[in-house]
């Protein structure tokens, strides 16, 4: 018998990684000058004067309260698309489940950049005040079309230790979509190729820095396996999925990149007449139920922000951003060992 539950969320790593761990160091952002671009990183305009993106990011806000009130995604759909609206579903989910509050989204910025492309998509970039952990979020906001609105498409907490300076609201910034050249590597490639490493049980290789989600997200999967080790194992796996991946360029010609992945914890119960349990929120979340009586998947989503260097010059991309959520818990109790 499969059973599937729609579950919940946790953000900003608090399952089983403690933000406050990712907080070391200065975070720095800045609205820097143009001179540090690459050549042709003011190709027109920018898109929205200050005043029109105050006035979407009300909107937005407005949006999201509302949905918050109701814990109703459906409320969000017209100012939120995914993997922000996946993220937002999971935590509704997990208050309704626990009695938690819903985490804030405070889009109060400290720096804001748009885009100046002459075609669509276009983007807002909102890098926020400090959040209720104590690290700024970052908000990509991204329009479609033309007749589209502006939707946030995703969110992350900057890491400790982030240095980024963006160009001014007055300067604009190209757009960067997933196959965007000019960088040490393509968008899209920086998230296929960060999940490529986690899976190689790699939190740092040479095209990627060290960062401390990879350095936790691999000791997650080793704890996990020491502690069930006399009945089963968990086995982790990362998956890029089909997420928007957007940018924009940063002062000193770098790209600074929004995109998102899942994976799964599957614990799978090897041993006849063994005990296993699920530990810590995924067991909470599972309707109540800590035991593992064949197979049992938790299934994550991520978003992610990662500064990508400019073609030709020192340094590997790095994570600088990211955010974490809990979707969905599915059991096979049916995968139970031979012998029972």
């Amino acid at each position: 018998m499969r059973h599937t539950h729609e579950l919940a969320a946790l953000t900003a790593l608090a399952l089983t990684i403690p933000l406050a761990s990712c907080a070391q160091g200065d975070i720095v952002v800045e609205s820097g000058a143009q001179s540090g671009a690459q050549s042709g990183a003011q190709s027109g305009a920018p898109n929205l004067d200050a005043d029109r993106v105050d006035s979407l990011l009300d909107d937005i806000s407005s949006t999201i309260a509302a949905g918050d009130a109701e814990k109703d995604v459906d409320l969000l759909r017209p100012r939120v698309t995914d993997p922000a609206l996946r993220m937002r579903k999971a935590q509704y989910a997990l208050s309704e489940a626990d009695g938690s509050e819903v985490p804030a989204l405070d889009f109060t910025a400290q720096s804001l950049t748009v885009t100046n492309a002459s075609s669509w998509p276009r983007a807002v970039v909102d890098v926020s005040e400090a959040g209720d952990g104590g690290l700024p979020y970052v908000f990509l906001i991204a329009q479609e079309g033309a007749r589209d609105p502006y939707k946030l498409q995703s969110w992350v907490r900057l890491l400790g230790g982030t240095s980024i300076t963006t160009l001014s609201i007055d300067q604009g910034a190209p757009y960067l979509g997933a196959d965007a050249t000019g960088f040490t590597m393509s968008p899209e490639d920086a998230v296929s190729g960060y999940v490529d490493m986690l899976n190689a049980g790699d939190a740092g290789n040479d095209s990627f820095t060290s960062d401390e989600f990879a350095s936790v997200y691999l000791d997650d999967v080793k704890s996990l396996n020491d502690s069930v080790r006399a009945a089963g194992n968990v086995k982790a796996e990362a998956e890029t999925g089909d997420f928007p991946v957007s940018g924009v360029v940063l002062a000193d010609g770098s790209a600074l990149v929004s995109g998102a992945f899942t994976y799964s914890h599957v614990y799978d119960r090897t041993v006849a007449r063994s005990t296993m349990k699920l530990g810590g929120r995924a067991a909470a979340l599972n309707q109540g139920d800590d035991s593992v009586i064949g197979t049992l998947t938790v299934e994550y989503l991520v978003t992610a922000l990662f500064r990508i260097p400019a073609e030709g010059t020192q340094g590997k991309a790095s994570l600088v951003g990211v955010e974490r959520a809990i979707e969905s818990t599915s059991r096979d109790d049916s995968a139970k060992p031979e012998g029972e």
